[in-house]
């Protein structure tokens, strides 16, 4: 168990996260096609969380665990409360509102020096959450249309790198075993990356990120397919961070590129 991370410090982080919350609620109305893209970046986010906590619980690149989870959780209140307030309007649907408080409980039990011995019943909340996430973004995608498919399928990517990651690490931590579920996954970046390459919107920024992510993937791929090993362990980590970033820009052209449409 790695004992860099101390609680003092996470608990001033959240806090910080925490503060201004009806600030966030009034802050401006996001367009569809952000709906659609936090919607599946907060699903992200309780993968990426849950990876970076067992990533720390590991001590695999622990300081870098500890700056993606900090991120992570400073982010993922305001995004909560803002889709908590236009998820009901664009999907009629109220289901929804009360998201952010569960997402904000989710942070107060990541919160501490990560410990194996906690990692299931995070997992377990990770798991709620990003399902919760996954069926609003498929609501507002049916709002959208056909035409927001490329925003979704990019943020999809984002999502899929991290629960491959998290997966990956909990069953080299003995949580759990994911064969089955790492390799649809696989399959199904593949598939989200073949759309993508012959998306109908396009530019040459755009094209630069999705060939770059294509690459990123080539490494991915290869490491959750390889033995286990501390080596491979810190290869799937450190790239799955970068398939986020990749991933995470393509989406936010393609929110831009809708947004100019409509």
């Amino acid at each position: 168990m790695n004992r860099s991370v101390t609680r003092p410090v996470l608990r001033s982080l959240l806090l910080a996260a925490l503060v201004g919350c009806s600030g966030w609620v009034q802050a401006q109305e996001l367009s569809l096609p952000a709906a659609i893209n936090n919607s599946i970046w907060l699903a992200s986010a309780s993968q990426r969380i849950t990876r970076a906590y067992t990533q720390i619980a590991l001590n695999v690149v622990p300081d870098r665990g500890q700056k993606v989870r900090s991120f992570a959780a400073g982010v993922i209140a305001k995004n909560s409360a803002e889709l908590a307030a236009v998820a009901p309007k664009y999907t009629h649907d109220n289901s929804f509102v009360g998201m952010d408080g569960r997402f904000k409980q989710f942070l107060t039990l990541v919160d501490g020096t990560p410990d194996t011995k906690n990692l299931k019943a995070i997992n377990d909340q990770a798991e709620a959450l990003m399902g919760e996430a996954m069926r609003m973004s498929q609501a507002l995608e049916k709002v959208g249309g056909g035409k927001s498919k490329v925003v979704a399928s990019a943020a999809r990517v984002r999502m899929y790198s991290q629960r491959l990651a998290k997966l990956y690490l909990l069953e080299q931590a003995g949580t759990l075993k994911s064969d089955a579920e790492i390799a649809r996954l696989r399959t199904e970046v593949g598939n989200e990356l073949k759309f993508l390459q012959s998306a109908p919107i396009s530019t040459p920024q755009i094209q630069n990120n999705v060939d770059l992510l294509a690459q990123q993937w080539v490494f991915m791929d290869k490491a959750v397919s390889s033995p286990k090993s501390d080596t491979v362990m810190r290869d799937v980590a450190t790239t799955s961070d970068r398939m986020f970033d990749l991933a995470h820009q393509l989406a936010g052209q393609y929110e831009t590129a809708l947004s100019a449409i409509n």
